[in-house]
């Protein structure tokens, strides 16, 4: 449920869920646990934020932090240091990487546990999906003068969503 073309199809995949679990209660196995899987609702309501929030012209970092203390209900990281992705800065951390990252160590703050060991466990799992934390890396289509910022919406989603399930596993109790 992670990309657009999934979302476009949740409904279908609601079903098909739905169908296994009855399947699987009828010959006496546990269902899986529901928070192992996304929402459609939430992927579909995040959809629609990221949306909103790059019409609006927000920065990429202050979005994904945004979009995480919607979902988690814990206010967003204050002054949120972010830049317009450029092509001078895609030798560096990007920014989408960075924003989620930062709102990481700020939810195991706020709710008691240690930032520096969340943000790190948060880093290796984040580098093991998408293979670098880097711009240039993550985006080797490379930049193009008047990019559009819609350009990373789907990726945007995707890391919305990985680091909301991470929080969900891995975060703080």
């Amino acid at each position: 449920m992670r990309y657009p073309e999934a979302a476009a199809r949740a409904e279908f995949s609601r079903y098909l869920f739905d169908r296994y679990n009855r399947e699987t209660e009828r010959l006496g196995m546990s269902v899986p646990n529901p928070k192992a899987y996304f929402n459609r609702d939430l992927v579909l309501g995040i959809r629609d934020r990221v949306q909103e929030k790059l019409d609006a012209g927000l920065p990429a970092a202050g979005l994904i932090a945004g979009s995480l203390a919607e979902l988690t209900g814990t206010e967003p990281p204050e002054n949120m240091p972010d830049s317009p992705c450029t092509e001078e800065g895609q030798e560096k951390a990007c920014r989408v990487f960075l924003g989620a990252r930062t709102f990481v160590e700020h939810y195991a703050e706020k709710n008691g546990g240690d930032p520096e060991h969340l943000s790190e466990e948060f880093r290796e799992k984040f580098v093991a999906q998408y293979r670098s934390g880097r711009c240039l890396d993550l985006r080797s289509c490379g930049f193009q003068e008047g990019d559009s910022p819609y350009i990373c919406a789907s990726f945007m989603l995707d890391v919305i969503l990985f680091t909301y399930q991470f929080l969900e596993k891995e975060g703080p109790d």
